[in-house]
């Protein structure tokens, strides 16, 4: 489900998954072994920078905002479709309610990752870009 996987890239990203490496299990199921995007999440979840995400709660519901459109099919293992998501951060500290939005292409792949531990082949989100 795109839709499923752009919200926990979203929610990762400002780091509101729950568990180790600041919910990285969540997301890595969906990213290639390897892949320059998995790197990326990986050095997110580990590094410096997610230290300055702005101590937060989320509104309820998270997600005030939830479109898919534009499925664009490459081939049997390849689409695109582009994904706008709008969630609301209240700032821990003085209550101000920030707008967090994604709106991207998203691209997802259909892969053979059985060499690392995958069951069979199954989707990978393999990269997003910004809609500007």
């Amino acid at each position: 489900d795109p839709l499923a996987v752009a919200k926990l890239w979203s929610l990762f990203m400002t780091q509101d998954l729950t568990g180790p490496n600041n919910g990285y299990g969540q997301i890595e199921p969906y990213l290639i072994k390897g892949s320059y995007l998995q790197d990326v999440a990986w050095k997110w979840a580990t590094g410096q920078d997610i230290t300055f995400t702005s101590n937060h709660t989320l509104k309820n519901p998270p997600f005030q905002v939830e479109t898919i459109s534009n499925y664009v099919v490459y081939s049997d293992n390849c689409f695109s479709c582009d994904i706008r998501l709008e969630k609301t951060l209240v700032l821990t500290r003085t209550g101000e309610e920030v707008k967090d939005v994604v709106n991207s292409t998203f691209y997802f792949v259909k892969y053979d990752d059985t060499d690392n531990g995958a069951d069979d082949p199954h989707w990978f989100l393999a990269d997003y870009r910004e809609i500007l």
